[in-house]
């Protein structure tokens, strides 16, 4: 394409300096100048400055593919990776946060415990000590929130059975939860893999055509978000990665570094009418209109805007 752009460059400036010279000696006739040579070079520079104006047409028409070429190729490689950050999911709780986040540690040192247990001798009075008791304070406490809002079923039936029904159903919930967790990370984690090679190649393209202003908007309102998004993402994937792979089994750190990159995902809002909860795709939303707004300069178009829709709805 650099040859392109110096034939282009050369060309106007043949075409510049043919018409300045035809137009002197057509319109300014000199006495120095001989008659027969003042028509010679008229017909030299006019035909000089023709095909000058057919070559800068042709290199005109290539420049204007070649740029046109480049500034798709990098929306396209740009809506490839934001469409990856699209397929994130969100991770919804009805418990509060550090109450999932004390049940998991909770289950991790009974498990512990168990496997203690099983090696040291039952009169080991090792065995006696508070740090090897079974724990269940965050048990009670998701159990509770249980049941202040089935008193209903309490007065049905007898307080044991009651309490085992609720705790039953609080494992079916704690399961739930890791369940979705596992999905959910197994997202974070795979985006981490995405390559963004081909994005950085694109936009290292396309200054050559846009110019140093143009470019350095383009890579602060698409570019710089969407690559800093994808290091914070490869940044909490490594945690994840230790989890899956079981060389930690700390839950808590995980959801905390899943509430937090979600945070620069989601955004929830209230609907005044139904009162639900509804969960809109903020980053994706964000970087889709400003790509948006980009394809459409491509082609000195009017930006479609597109309507934000919730990605999740939870009605309470």
């Amino acid at each position: 394409m650099k040859e392109k752009t110096w034939g282009l460059k050369t060309s106007i400036i043949v075409f510049l300096a043919s018409i300045s010279l035809f137009s002197l000696f057509y319109f300014y006739r000199c006495s120095c100048v001989p008659q027969n040579l003042r028509e010679y070079l008229v017909m030299i520079f006019s035909g000089a400055t023709a095909s000058a104006l057919v070559t800068l047409l042709i290199y005109s028409a290539e420049y204007k593919i070649a740029k046109v070429s480049a500034l798709e190729n990098y929306w396209q490689e740009a809506l490839k990776v934001l469409g990856s950050l699209g397929k994130l999911e969100y991770y919804h709780l009805d418990v509060p946060l550090q109450v999932l986040k004390d049940y998991y540690q909770e289950q991790t040192h009974n498990k512990f415990v168990d496997s203690v247990v099983e090696q040291i001798p039952a009169d080991n009075p090792l065995l006696n000590d508070e740090f090897f008791q079974y724990r269940h304070d965050a048990r009670d406490r998701w159990c509770e929130r249980i049941a202040s809002e089935s008193d209903n079923m309490r007065n049905r039936m007898g307080e044991i059975e009651y309490k085992n029904i609720i705790i039953q159903e609080v494992e079916r919930a704690a399961k739930t939860y890791l369940e979705k967790l596992h999905k959910v990370i197994d997202r974070y984690i795979s985006l981490s893999e995405t390559s963004s090679g081909e994005v950085e190649n694109a936009i290292g393209r396309i200054e050559y055509f846009t110019g140093k202003r143009q470019w350095k908007k383009l890579h602060q309102t698409i570019h710089e978000p969407i690559r800093d998004i994808l290091e914070k993402v490869q940044l909490g994937a490594n945690h994840f990665n230790l989890y899956r792979s079981g060389e930690s089994n700390n839950i808590p750190v995980v959801l905390d570094t899943l509430m937090e990159l979600q945070k620069l995902f989601f955004v929830d809002e209230v609907n005044e009418k139904s009162k639900a909860l509804c969960i809109y795709r903020s980053f994706y939303d964000d970087m889709n209109e400003q790509l948006e707004k980009f394809r459409a300069s491509i082609y000195n178009k009017e930006p479609i805007p597109e309507k934000r829709h919730p990605v999740r709805t939870y009605y309470r």
